[in-house]
Protein backbone atom coordinates (compact mmCIF):
# COMPACT_ATOMS: atom_id res chain seq x y z
CA UNK A 1 0.00 0.00 0.00
CA UNK A 2 1.79 3.00 -1.42
CA UNK A 3 1.51 5.95 0.53
CA UNK A 4 0.46 9.16 -1.74
CA UNK A 5 2.55 11.61 -2.19
CA UNK A 6 2.01 15.73 -2.54
CA UNK A 7 1.11 16.65 -6.16
CA UNK A 8 3.54 20.06 -6.88
CA UNK A 9 1.61 23.02 -5.56
CA UNK A 10 -0.87 20.67 -3.82
CA UNK A 11 -2.20 22.98 -0.81
CA UNK A 12 -1.84 20.62 2.35
CA UNK A 13 -6.29 20.36 3.03
CA UNK A 14 -6.18 19.24 -0.70
CA UNK A 15 -3.67 16.83 0.48
CA UNK A 16 -5.64 15.00 3.76
CA UNK A 17 -8.58 14.90 1.83
CA UNK A 18 -7.27 12.92 -1.04
CA UNK A 19 -4.79 10.96 1.46
CA UNK A 20 -6.65 10.35 4.60
CA UNK A 21 -9.65 7.99 2.67
CA UNK A 22 -6.99 5.94 0.78
CA UNK A 23 -4.78 5.14 4.21
CA UNK A 24 -8.10 4.79 6.49
CA UNK A 25 -8.40 1.72 4.34
CA UNK A 26 -5.71 0.67 6.10
CA UNK A 27 -5.42 2.09 9.59
CA UNK A 28 -8.03 3.94 11.77
CA UNK A 29 -8.62 7.03 10.95
CA UNK A 30 -5.85 8.98 14.00
CA UNK A 31 -3.04 6.65 12.55
CA UNK A 32 -4.22 7.89 8.79
CA UNK A 33 -3.97 11.79 9.82
CA UNK A 34 -0.56 11.28 11.19
CA UNK A 35 0.73 9.21 8.39
CA UNK A 36 -0.65 11.54 5.82
CA UNK A 37 0.61 15.02 8.09
CA UNK A 38 3.91 13.40 7.38
CA UNK A 39 3.95 12.33 3.83
CA UNK A 40 2.93 15.72 3.58
CA UNK A 41 5.64 17.70 5.48
CA UNK A 42 8.51 15.07 3.64
CA UNK A 43 8.97 13.29 6.48
CA UNK A 44 8.44 9.79 4.93
CA UNK A 45 10.52 8.26 3.16
CA UNK A 46 9.03 4.50 2.22
CA UNK A 47 7.42 4.35 -0.97
CA UNK A 48 5.51 1.56 1.26
CA UNK A 49 4.70 -0.89 3.90
CA UNK A 50 6.69 -3.45 1.70
CA UNK A 51 9.67 -1.55 1.70
CA UNK A 52 10.79 -2.22 5.50
CA UNK A 53 14.05 -3.49 6.11
CA UNK A 54 14.53 -7.28 6.31
CA UNK A 55 15.08 -6.82 9.95
CA UNK A 56 12.20 -5.19 10.95
CA UNK A 57 10.10 -7.82 8.90
CA UNK A 58 12.07 -10.89 11.07
CA UNK A 59 10.94 -9.24 14.32
CA UNK A 60 7.48 -9.36 13.10
CA UNK A 61 7.41 -12.24 12.21
CA UNK A 62 9.14 -13.24 15.80
CA UNK A 63 6.23 -11.59 17.42
CA UNK A 64 3.75 -13.16 15.28
CA UNK A 65 4.54 -16.53 15.90
CA UNK A 66 5.14 -15.56 19.77
CA UNK A 67 1.60 -13.93 20.13
CA UNK A 68 0.50 -17.47 17.98
CA UNK A 69 1.68 -19.45 20.94
CA UNK A 70 1.08 -17.08 23.69
CA UNK A 71 -2.10 -15.29 22.81
CA UNK A 72 -2.93 -12.48 21.03
CA UNK A 73 -4.68 -10.07 23.83
CA UNK A 74 -6.79 -7.21 23.43
CA UNK A 75 -5.47 -5.57 19.43
CA UNK A 76 -3.60 -8.79 17.98
CA UNK A 77 -5.84 -9.87 15.48
CA UNK A 78 -5.64 -6.83 13.63
CA UNK A 79 -2.15 -6.44 13.20
CA UNK A 80 -1.72 -10.36 11.92
CA UNK A 81 -4.54 -9.38 8.98
CA UNK A 82 -2.56 -6.07 8.20
CA UNK A 83 0.43 -7.99 8.08
CA UNK A 84 -0.59 -10.92 6.10
CA UNK A 85 -2.31 -8.18 3.78
CA UNK A 86 0.30 -6.22 3.04
CA UNK A 87 3.08 -9.31 2.48
CA UNK A 88 5.01 -8.79 5.42
CA UNK A 89 4.52 -12.07 6.28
Amino acid sequence: MPIPKKKQGEQQKNFMMRCVPELMKYHDKDQAIAMCYDAFKGSVELESYNDYPQGAVNNAKRALKWAEKNGWGSCGKHNKRYYSKNGII
